[in-house]
């Protein structure tokens, strides 16, 4: 018989990890007496008191010191990210990857770090090179004071396996290195549906926990290195917490507490941050134009939970069929350090049961909503704004995840803003008749496990590694 699991370092990059495998049952599925949990993070004392709280555990915990960066492991590591996205611009088609290399810095010292990566992943012309670039990067940062520390923390600690909770985090990176050279087992997961096209696989591990078949043959394609016994299969807890009947209260208690009227038609409008939809307060505007005279409808304003919602202030003021509700989360000048109360798992749930519908730029909560089976609404034309703007929302729905949709009927298309009331009635009327493939299309990218959740998929594969 294999010795229980004794020791478990779980790094926490940054605050969306919390959501997924802290807040989860991940922990709850080990026995407490057999097993130790370390937190490797950059968290808040708070955050950590009500994960021991939930769990009903005591953590060991230590920061995860972020130390800025050498410049030439920090050059050889970008270099090797624009070589990448060039090459999946090539093997998958698609011109509108390389827009995820960030071209406009703002500071001399950033602007030179990237010309100079540049000029490097110019002169890239095979994936050994590629490769190559890589391992640099990695000779160079092992001897960066931040690997030292993490060898330090490693050997003081012993874990038997690491867990990263984000796999595009290069603090992860340097401590998953610090861990690998020690001979220690490693694990990442892959967060989100479209990081893999993004180049951004900062993190190197034994095994990456991947969300469904679908990102498992991703994975092979943009990384080939990758051997196919390291990718597995377990679903994400993402999406968990919707069939945990504790979160949910009725259609009335959350109207009551939300001040909102329970015998309307709710919908759900999601806020981006300012990068990803820089227009959304138009959009938002345009919404509730479109609905104002409709008596029957509220719209539930939900920002993006890791930025403040100044921007979309104006047209709170002007409309009040706009209620806003606003997430649960600490939030930070550094998005990596906001993350989200326990409460905002119930309050998230919620929405998106009540909720008839969401409108968004392509946001994930697509797939949120489809898990109640509930249809989205893709917003897909440029508003009317008082000063003109080079960004185009078209441009968003070219990235290659969305190609996840192929022949699909998965979303509903508002191209263009006269559209907005007739295609929100279409859905309120008749939900069962449009979008029929959001099923299909929400476990093409999450594997839905009926026997078991995703958590313990991990569970038994941590067993068994």
């Amino acid at each position: 018989m294999n010795n229980p699991l004794k020791k478990i370092c779980f790094i926490v990059p940054d605050g969306v990890g919390i959501r997924n495998y802290l807040f989860s049952d991940l922990i709850s599925q080990f026995d407490s007496n057999q097993t130790q949990f370390f937190l490797w993070h950059k968290l808040d004392p708070s955050v950590i008191k009500s994960i021991e709280e939930l769990h009903g555990i005591q953590l060991k915990s230590e920061e995860l010191i972020s130390i800025p960066e050498s410049l030439f492991p920090r050059v050889f590591r970008e270099a090797s990210v624009l070589a990448r996205l060039k090459r999946n611009v090539e093997i998958d088609q698609n011109p509108a990857t390389i827009r995820d290399w960030p071209t406009n810095q703002k500071s001399l010292k950033r602007k030179l770090l990237y010309k100079f990566a540049e000029i490097i992943a110019g002169s890239v012309s095979k994936y050994d090179n590629i490769l190559w670039l890589e391992s640099y990067s990695e000779l160079l940062s092992k001897k960066s004071k931040a690997f030292s520390l993490a060898l330090e923390f490693l050997k003081r600690t012993k874990p038997e396996i690491v867990f990263c909770t984000h796999q595009r985090s290069p603090d992860a990176a340097i401590a998953l290195l610090a861990a690998r050279s020690l001979g220690i087992k490693t694990i990442t997961v892959i967060f989100s549906w479209d990081n893999l096209p993004k180049a951004r696989l900062a993190v190197k591990a034994d095994n990456y926990l991947v969300w469904s078949n679908y990102m498992k043959e991703e994975l092979h394609h943009y990384y080939p290195e990758i051997k196919e016994n390291q990718v597995i299969v377990t679903g994400t807890p993402q999406f968990n917490f919707y069939s945990e009947e504790k979160f949910f209260v009725s259609k009335e208690e959350f109207a009551s507490k939300y001040g909102l009227d329970s015998s309307k038609k709710w919908i759900c409008f999601s806020g981006d941050d300012e990068y990803t939809s820089p227009l959304d307060p138009y959009f938002l505007r345009d919404l509730a134009l479109a609905l104002k005279n409709e008596d029957g409808i509220q719209i539930l304003f939900r920002p993006v939970p890791v930025s403040k919602y100044d921007r979309y202030q104006e047209v709170l003021n002007e409309f009040k069929n706009i209620v806003l509700i606003s997430p649960l989360w600490k939030l930070s000048d550094n998005w990596s350090y906001s993350y989200p109360l326990y409460e905002d798992l119930g309050l998230l749930a919620n929405v998106a049961k009540h909720c008839e519908t969401v409108l968004n730029i392509g946001s994930t909560m697509a797939l949120d909503f489809a898990c109640f089976d509930k249809p989205a609404i893709y917003l897909n034309y440029l508003p009317d704004c008082d000063n003109p703007t080079s960004w185009d929302p078209h441009q968003i729905y070219q990235r290659q995840h969305f190609r996840s949709m192929d022949q699909l009927d998965a979303v509903c298309w508002v191209n263009q803003k006269e559209e907005i009331g007739t295609v929100v009635q279409k859905v309120l009327n008749s939900p069962n008749e449009i979008c029929k493939d959001r099923l299909i299309w929400l476990n093409k990218i999450r594997k839905d496990f009926p026997q078991s959740t995703s958590t313990r998929m991990i569970f038994e594969t941590i067993k068994s590694i």
